[in-house]
């Protein structure tokens, strides 16, 4: 194998320099001003742009406790799953970025059967993208709504109720009481507020994808926050650091005063109580362990194509990437803690206010659907508080901030992604940008209408993580099982001069299974108990979704038939590797194992013989400076050769 690639590099190489319109040096400097441009100044310039695309508003509610159920997370599993499948995984794929410099287009070098996961992988960022662009809009209406002398959401307004839900009575500073045939169905005034008056939600909407024109409140806010984001995108590109730095600072302070605030409450002490306190049967249910291990894929964007196109813009051999990962995991952790904590202090303290206990609180309070919580449960704790606008002026610019730290990332990951698969398109960022913003801005303005928001949640929350996982998996077990545990570590031995720890290669080599029975599982919890209908409904856009991997294996396998070379399916090519062509002819002859074995021998060699004699080096040190000085004659011999 090692003769044919070397043959291929050298047709490569005599290619390249015989190209009469560049030039070998010419030639030579734009390939490398293509590979190293747009570095990162210092390491800590990458743990704060990578924290700026990984956290985001799902951190508060992505992992919350209201009662001591067996599908309930524990923070043992998340703490477990985090060490042994959330580090592995995000060293595997900040490795493979810096030891390439490019994006994860470059998986298809690889093994040509991973071609497909980078059409996956920036699916889901788009889809991301514009659900940011929703929560945006909403966020600053409801920013603007904060400076009023009373919360709209905090009452119970009978005029829209008496419309929309019926006749709201009885009401207590907390919920609102609407009596129906049978029984009292409890509501939050917050609840009430976003669905009825907000959203414009009739009480039996449909689960359905429906296209309606959306509210002028609605319409005016995504227009203006993908606006915003373009103008952003554009103006800070030279800057684009010290905005996301100063986006982050100011996320962490605000979080900071959030949990200062709440936590400083009694209600708020007993959610954080409730959070940490754990049973025997969360911990020996399967369901909730593999939960845990879609919940950290999820908080690490693992499934995107982020973590290839930062780690590329690294130096090719920093010898810390393993500190760099541990650092940025260690850092995640915490931040996700913060803000679960803030999440189980405000549920603790609705707990506290409606005189309910965690096992069994009402429905209607905002648990139900992703963005509920995030506008319904938070904003009802908050108002509860001594100076309610204050404090909900802080949580609604908190979320602001790290949801356009989050747009711009994402925006700067397609487009990067973009000019790995098209290097001409780079010359063309402003275009591409104002029509992908022009773009995710109508397609957020479709799916804004009244009937959409519980589908828009249903298929955030189900099929978006299930495509997240099944994306991860398929990775997984292209580059451990594939490509190979053995090379992918010779790879990191050839980069850094020394071979990972078992602690890496064990979870490598079971990472395929454990991530493919993540995604088994997540699917029975999350469509066991819908209908026929839903669940049919929610596999067929997983199918389409995905589509892309099935689809790209096909068609590399009819190239490779076409080429008569099969078995070219399951390696690399002469592509793949560093972006030198040189280091990439020493990698594809580089055996880490013969050398260690030559190296034990020496130094094993404790007594005295001829190959520690002094005389013998100093014998054979001429002889390698004569072998040194006619090998050079000899390439400079070839280098005029083939220029004439």
């Amino acid at each position: 194998m090692s003769g044919s690639y070397t043959e291929r590099e050298r047709r490569l190489s005599q290619a390249m320099r015989s190209r009469s319109s560049l030039g070998s040096n010419q030639l030579t400097f734009k390939i490398k001003k293509a590979f190293y441009q747009g570095r990162f100044d210092t390491n800590l310039q990458f743990l704060w742009y990578s924290l700026a695309y990984t956290i985001s508003i799902d951190n508060f509610d992505v992992m919350f406790k209201i009662g001591q159920h067996s599908t309930e997370l524990n923070l043992v599993q998340y703490f477990i799953s985090y060490i042994c499948v959330g580090i592995p995984l995000y060293y595997m794929e900040m490795f493979l970025g810096q030891y390439t410099q490019m994006g994860m287009v470059y998986l298809k070098y690889m093994v040509p059967f991973g071609h497909g996961l980078t059409y996956t992988a920036l699916l889901i960022v788009f889809f991301y993208t514009v659900r940011y662009g929703m929560f945006f809009g909403d966020y600053c209406v409801y920013f603007l709504l904060a400076w009023q002398k009373y919360l709209p959401w905090m009452g119970c307004h009978g005029l829209e109720r008496d419309k929309l839900w019926g006749n709201c009575y009885n009401h207590t500073s907390v919920v609102c009481e609407e009596g129906r045939c049978e029984g009292v169905r409890n509501y939050t005034t917050a609840y009430l507020y976003y669905l009825g008056t907000y959203l414009k939600i009739m009480p039996n909407h449909t689960d359905y994808l429906t296209f309606e024109v959306p509210t002028m409140h609605r319409a005016i806010g995504a227009i203006t926050s993908w606006v915003v984001v373009f103008i952003f995108s554009v103006c800070i590109c030279p800057r684009w650091s010290r905005v996301l730095l100063v986006l982050l600072v100011q996320f962490y302070i605000l979080l900071l005063l959030l949990n200062l605030g709440t936590i400083s409450t009694v209600g708020g002490i007993a959610g954080i109580r409730n959070f940490f306190k754990g049973t025997w049967e969360e911990i020996e249910s399967l369901t909730a362990w593999f939960r845990s291990i879609g919940i950290v894929v999820k908080q690490l964007r693992l499934a995107h194509a982020n973590v290839f196109l930062n780690a590329s813009k690294l130096k090719p051999k920093v010898p810390n990437a393993g500190i760099l990962t541990v650092g940025f995991c260690a850092l995640s952790f915490v931040t996700s803690i913060c803000c679960v904590v803030f999440f189980q202090s405000c549920i603790g303290m609705l707990v506290n206010k409606g005189n309910w206990t965690f096992d069994h609180m009402p429905v209607h309070i905002g648990l139900g659907y992703d963005r509920a919580r995030l506008f319904v449960l938070i904003p009802q704790s908050l108002g509860y508080l001594a100076l309610p606008q204050i404090w909900s002026l802080l949580y609604f610019t908190c979320a602001i901030s790290i949801i356009v730290s989050n747009l711009i990332t994402h925006i700067y990951t397609l487009h990067s992604s973009l000019a790995d698969m098209y290097p001409s398109a780079k010359r063309y960022q402003n275009y591409l940008i104002l029509g992908y913003c022009a773009f995710s801005c109508i397609f957020t303005l479709s799916i804004l209408g009244e009937g959409n928001s519980k589908f828009i949640d249903y298929f955030i929350s189900s099929i978006l993580t299930m495509l997240e996982l099944i994306n991860i998996s398929c990775l997984s077990i292209v580059v451990f099982w594939i490509y190979g545990v053995r090379r992918l570590s010779d790879d990191i031995c050839f980069t850094f001069g020394v071979q990972p720890t078992k602690f890496w290669k064990i979870t490598w080599y079971v990472m395929p299974f454990i991530t493919t029975l993540a995604a088994y599982y997540e699917h029975n919890y999350r469509f066991s108990r819908r209908s026929i209908v839903s669940t049919t409904t929610a596999n067929l856009l997983i199918i389409v979704c995905a589509c892309p991997i099935p689809i790209l294996v096909f068609v590399e396998i009819f190239i490779h038939m076409k080429q008569r070379n099969l078995t070219g399916l399951l390696r690399p090519t002469y592509m793949w590797g560093p972006p030198d062509p040189e280091e990439r002819h020493r990698r594809f002859s580089f055996n880490p194992r013969k050398e260690t074995t030559y190296t034990s021998k020496i130094g094993g060699c404790k007594h005295n013989c001829l190959l520690h004699s002094k005389v013998l080096k100093s014998l054979m040190e001429p002889e390698a400076q004569c072998t040194e000085e006619y090998l050079a004659n000899v390439r400079a011999k070839q280098k005029i050769s083939v220029k004439y």
